[in-house]
């Protein structure tokens, strides 16, 4: 059987051992609680935001210095998405900055990377949308299309001197010669 003193050191413990786990869990989440961030806006057009998510990574300059806040679509314009971000206050956010969606490993997930900025540039206050750029991925892809059209129209042209009444005078032209 159990004496009475044991059962009471035993009541103790537990009682300074949950007094402990709060005041841990209370320090942790009122720090995260208590942070303040700085809010800023990013306005992509016409551009698929698919793989980002809500709590996200934000880097600058592949440092992490915040979170996505929100994803919404533009109700005015359905061609837009608005992403809010949280940015440690103090980080200089400049004028001629940018911000592109990176991938983030294999995953399909995708971060917010912001990029640029000179120190000759005026810092954009909180509240301030930042510019929306592309992507090394993005720049490919335009050229790659541009490719494209033009090896459509050089087929066509090739097409056009091979056809069979062109055939038909190059090959008198090379009789006459």
């Amino acid at each position: 059987m159990v004496s009475r003193a044991t059962k009471i050191r035993l009541g103790v413990f537990l009682i300074i051992g949950a007094i402990m786990i709060l005041l841990f869990a209370a320090a942790v989440a009122g720090n995260k609680l208590t942070q303040r961030w700085d809010t800023y806006y990013i306005m992509f057009q016409d551009y698929p935001v698919s793989g980002l998510q809500v709590g996200g990574t934000v880097n600058y300059q592949g440092i992490k210095v915040g979170q996505v806040q929100s994803i919404k679509i533009d109700p005015k314009d359905v061609s837009k998405v608005i992403i809010s971000i949280n940015i440690e206050p103090g980080t200089p956010i400049k004028e001629d900055t940018e911000a592109v969606l990176s991938l983030v490993g294999i995953t399909g997930l995708k971060a917010v990377e912001i990029k640029g900025g000179t120190n000759a540039a005026k810092n954009m206050s909180p509240g301030s949308y930042i510019r929306a750029g592309s992507t090394m991925l993005d720049d490919i892809s335009d050229r790659a299309l541009s490719i494209a059209e033009k090896i459509d129209v050089i087929a066509s042209n090739i097409g056009e001197i091979t056809n069979n009444e062109n055939q038909e005078s190059i090959a008198r032209i090379l009789n006459e010669t």
